[in-house]
Order: structure tokens, then C-alpha cells, then sequence
């Protein structure tokens, strides 16, 4: 099977991450990062789902393209506010969607629902960065929530990576 990476908010040439990731001095710094550590292990037979907020400004699609990997991404609400459009990810990414299901039992999304409306599954997400639902049935992949790295599809499937764990009482 084809390995199968997470993640989402890569925030790619968004001034506007700055505001947020005090981390980094410059655009081009936290660009650099995020191509140079968390992407840098993607491999061509290797897909990698990005969870929204991924590819924000136009220079976002020349840094995407340098990675051989299979691309599936979710739109973001920040995907196509700062010029990209659909048209300029031809040939860039192999697929874009608004949701994915995924197993059976996951739904990715960028932006995570009410919990009513999960119908049974599981939610892959994104959008929320830091911020943790307190609720299993969450799984945030933001580079916040995750510590700056990917997820491994295989880690979500057997519960290895969740964003939140309901606390063990002590008794």
C-alpha cells in the first residue's frame, strides 16, 4: 500500500500566518520549514492529503510542485481568497475536495462540523490549529496540533495519533 501522510495549515505564503507563528521571522523562513522538515520525508510513491489552508498565496503552488508525492487536497477557507484558483492546480494536485470520506469510517474536512452532524464517523480536520475539540470522535492534524510534523494515515487508523484522549480516571 501506498504510504499515506496527513496534514493541514501549512499556511504556504500567507503573510498572515506571521500573526500567529511567532516562531518564524520571516514568510520566508516559516516556508522554508515547512518544505525543508515537514515536508522534506515525502517520497514519489507516497500521497499526502493536505487538510485545508494549505496552499494560500500564488507562490504556494511553485513550492507544492517540487514534491514527487501524489497530492489530495481539501479545500481550505483561506485556499482560494489570495489568487489561486481551480485552474491553476491542474497538473499541481491530483485531487481537490470540499470532503473526503475515508474508510468508511473518517470524514476529512478542513473546517470540523457541529458534533450532531457527524452521523457516525470520525472527523480528520483542520482550521482550528492549537485549539483541541475535547471529543474523540476530533482528530486535528493543524501543524500546531500535530507539532509541526505529518500524520501517518496508519497512526490515525489504529488510534496511535488523536489530538484528544478522554483523561484516564484515577481511582
Amino acid at each position: 500500500p501506498m504510504p499515506h501522510f496527513l496534514g493541514a495549515d501549512f499556511h504556504l505564503c500567507d503573510p498572515s500566518s506571521l500573526k500567529y507563528r511567532k516562531q518564524f521571522p520571516s514568510l520566508g523562513y516559516h516556508d522554508e520549514y515547512v518544505c525543508d522538515v515537514v515536508l522534506a520525508k515525502l517520497r514519489p510513491n507516497d500521497l499526502l492529503t493536505m487538510v485545508g489552508d494549505c496552499l494560500v498565496g500564488k507562490g504556494a503552488i511553485e513550492l507544492i510542485k517540487k514534491f514527487p508525492c501524489r497530492k489530495r487536497l481539501i479545500a481550505g477557507n483561506h485556499e482560494f481568497e489570495k489568487g489561486i484558483n481551480f485552474a491553476d492546480l491542474v497538473g499541481v494536485v491530483d485531487e481537490i475536495h470540499s470532503s473526503y470520506k475515508w474508510r468508511g469510517r473518517f470524514n476529512i474536512v478542513h473546517i470540523p462540523p457541529h458534533p450532531a452532524h457527524l452521523r457516525g464517523k470520525t472527523i480528520i480536520h483542520g482550521h482550528l490549529h492549537e485549539v483541541i475539540i475535547p471529543d474523540p470522535r476530533f482528530i486535528n492534524v493543524s501543524l500546531e496540533a500535530t507539532g509541526y510534523r505529518l500524520v501517518q494515515a496508519e497512526e490515525i487508523i489504529t488510534g496511535e495519533y488523536r489530538s484528544y484522549r478522554i483523561p484516564e480516571v484515577c481511582t
